[in-house]
């Protein structure tokens, strides 16, 4: 049980000395405290508390729940007695000790109903010699309430109508202070980013490398905060740093939609939301040859590069006729080399025949030259369309690359 810097020491004239209480009140949990009293001196203990307490804000008192009742005995020592609930019998037998919570109907109190905003509360002690009498220190009851936008509980002695704090002598005491209540700590949705270094792209991912994200979230108290990826592949992450990395498994095909929540570090129990959506996309060609990859996605990684019979030749991915007699590389794949053939790196970018970019007609993925100078579309690649050019399905197989491509884009 954490006790809150909320103690207020009550001195209080007795005879022949001064006698001090505190009286405050401790916290049980987030939304429950206790009213605790404590430093009670043996030879003048309190005979009973009538105190008022109040919640600001919108906030709520919800229940009272007494820590004992009935009278106070060696093995159960307290305040048990309730002197606006208790119900004696003709007899003069106690049929039921009621509870705190002052009855609506006595004398000065208002809104007596839970949940209320005010609530008055009774205690007193009864018991038959010293060893049965209450314990210098201890909890008089637990209230619960609803926080809403309260920042504090107020707590006095209620002595209009109920004499308020009342010690063995008939002495009184004063009881007031304010409760800091805790403000309820809340999680911002968690933004979340891609920011793998170049040449990867914001909303790609590819599985043979490390793909790193970035997540960002607001504790309303400013605590530390840590976070868990969904990678949309069937992984979920630790719990963790903002920046995280993951290698994509490559089981699954389409795209993956990454999620995050945050948490308080100190109090895992108060979570965020989850983020919206990002959606990434996995690149067909595989990133662990280095140097196909940057060619790739140096000329903006063109989905050609993994149809299906690029490799002979189809640099636009149709074919002409039907089924087994389709023709995949012809003379539209003829026109788009010719469109690149010879040309340095900076002019096969702008080279295209009929909206085709001109590098799909590189399908040795092999260029002549160095850097700016090499060219990529040239004779090898004119000699591989020559030998699958105008023949059937049977006469022109996919490629069986698996080395450099994830999957067919075909």
């Amino acid at each position: 049980m954490k006790k809150l810097i909320l103690v207020l020491a009550i001195a209080l004239m007795a005879c022949p000395a001064w006698a001090v209480l505190t009286v405050d009140l401790v916290e049980v949990d987030s939304d429950t405290v206790a009213v605790h009293y404590s430093g009670a001196d043996t030879a003048n203990l309190p005979r009973a508390f009538a105190l008022k307490l109040t919640i600001d804000g919108t906030g709520e008192f919800t229940a009272v729940t007494a820590t004992k009742t009935g009278e106070s005995t060696a093995s159960a020592p307290g305040f048990g007695i309730f002197p606006a609930r208790i119900q004696i019998s003709t007899a003069g037998a106690v049929t039921d000790y009621g509870n705190p919570l002052a009855a609506a109907d006595s004398v000065g109190t208002t809104d007596q109903v839970l949940p209320s905003k005010e609530i008055v509360l009774e205690f007193g002690s009864l018991y038959y010699g010293d060893a049965n009498a209450p314990a210098t220190e201890g909890t008089l009851c637990t209230i619960d309430f609803t926080k809403g936008s309260a920042t504090a509980i107020a707590m006095e002695d209620e002595l209009t109508y109920r004499g308020g704090l009342v010690f063995e002598d008939g002495t009184q005491g004063d009881v007031a202070f304010n409760y800091p209540i805790q403000t309820e700590e809340t999680i911002t949705p968690p933004t979340v980013n891609k920011t793998t270094a170049a040449p990867a792209v914001a909303d790609k991912v590819n599985g043979g490398r490390s793909e790193t994200f970035v997540a960002s979230a607001t504790s309303s108290l400013g605590h530390t905060l840590e976070y868990q990826f969904t990678w949309g592949d069937g992984v979920v992450g630790s719990w963790g740093a903002a920046s995280q990395t993951h290698t994509y498994t490559y089981s699954a095909t389409g795209n993956y939609t990454v999620t995050v929540q945050a948490r308080c570090a100190a109090d895992t129990a108060v979570v965020s939301a989850v983020s919206a959506n990002y959606v990434v996309t996995r690149e067909a060609v595989k990133s662990s040859n280095a140097t196909i990859y940057a060619a790739w996605a140096d000329f903006g990684r063109p989905n050609c590069w993994a149809f299906q019979r690029n490799c002979r030749g189809d640099a636009d991915g149709a074919g002409s006729g039907l089924n087994a007699n389709k023709v995949w590389v012809n003379a539209t794949d003829l026109n788009v080399l010719a469109a690149g053939f010879g040309k340095n790196v900076a002019a096969l970018k702008l080279a295209s025949y009929n909206g085709i970019p001109a590098i799909c007609a590189d399908n040795d993925r092999l260029g002549s030259g160095l850097n700016a100078n090499k060219v990529w579309v040239n004779a090898t690649d004119l000699n591989k369309l020559a030998l699958y050019y105008g023949k059937n399905v049977a006469g022109c197989p996919v490629c069986t690359d698996t080395t450099n491509i994830w999957f067919w884009t075909n």
